[in-house]
């Protein structure tokens, strides 16, 4: 409330404090010293003034506020604006168009949770009519695993157009890479395959990626998971990595997926889990790779409910055809 001083030989005083509306703290305070030429200032005349000092008081905390919160709104859709550009330059380094293999079906998707994203795929044309197929995760989420998405994805592309038939080669080099030229305290896992597009051999190596399903359309209830064959890039310096191959058969199914999918939440906090993403996948053959991806997709999307999205979600779906 103001106060008033009112000693002799001193004209009267009224102070009172500009209080945040939002916190009630002071942030400054009015100070008047009335001053007459005639009558000196009684009790009364004084109290009248009180209020209308403690208004003015009112008004300029709250045209602070307003300014405060004008410059925040600023700020936040300056900060907007740079994460949807760099969303779009990131989204720019992805393949929005794939090479036809006869044959065979192709189909991607990826459902960032943020403007950026951690997660990225790729497909590569290396020669001799094989298909490089890459998927991968940044761990954490944001900008900066977004910048290191952007170089891992760079790399892994060089070294694979290089060493073309040698997937352990190519994490060994851009690892090498990674750890010399990014001093973040970040790692990327990724699933990189070599695919035989005639004969069906698929070679691969997997750094700590979720295991991808190779899902029979002859053999029932045969499910061959592609597992790890080393550790995600960017932990160790000299890390070595394994190959493995799988023979994809007409009318197979192969799912690659990012920790999403089946560590997607719905309200109740449960988990969509693997399990029922291969379900779905085998409930669904035959169907072209388009259709199962929306399927499963459409399956998450529904799990999730109005839960928000807490990880991007990246799914790739590969068919041979009967």
């Amino acid at each position: 409330m103001p106060w008033k001083e009112n000693h002799e030989n001193h004209n009267p005083i009224i102070v009172t404090p500009i209080l945040t509306p939002d916190s009630n703290r002071p942030i400054g305070g009015i100070y008047l010293e009335l001053r007459t030429l005639s009558q000196p200032w009684d009790d009364r005349a004084l109290s009248n003034l009180f209020p209308a000092v403690q208004s003015l008081a009112d008004l300029i905390a709250s045209a602070l506020h307003r300014a405060k919160i004008y410059s925040q709104t600023l700020a936040y859709q300056e900060i907007s604006q740079e994460l949807k550009l760099a969303g779009s330059i990131q989204a720019s380094f992805l393949p929005n168009k794939f090479p036809a293999i006869p044959g065979w079906q192709l189909a991607v998707s990826l459902l960032p949770a943020r403007e950026t994203s951690g997660d990225f795929f790729d497909v590569i044309e290396l020669s001799n009519g094989k298909l490089g197929i890459l998927i991968a995760d940044v761990a954490d989420k944001g900008v900066g695993p977004a910048l290191y998405m952007a170089l891992s994805r760079t790399l892994i592309r060089t070294y694979a157009e290089e060493y073309e038939a040698e997937p352990e080669v190519v994490f060994f080099a851009a690892n090498q890479r990674l750890q010399k030229d990014a001093r973040a305290k970040l790692f990327v896992t990724v699933f990189y395959g070599i695919l035989d597009p005639m004969s069906g051999i698929l070679t691969y190596s997997n750094a700590g990626h979720n295991p991808p399903f190779l899902i029979s359309s002859s053999e029932v209830d045969t499910i061959k998971t592609l597992g790890r064959t080393g550790m995600p890039l960017g932990v160790e310096f000299d890390t070595t990595w394994s190959q493995a191959s799988v023979n994809i058969n007409p009318g197979d199914i192969l799912l690659l997926y990012t920790d999403g999918i089946p560590d997607a939440q719905n309200e109740q906090g449960l988990f969509f889990d693997e399990d029922r993403l291969i379900e779905m996948a085998q409930e669904n053959l035959g169907l072209p790779a388009h259709e199962i991806q929306n399927v499963i997709l459409t399956e998450v999307q529904k799990f999730i409910g109005k839960s928000s999205q807490f990880d991007d979600i990246t799914l790739m779906t590969l068919v041979r055809d009967m």
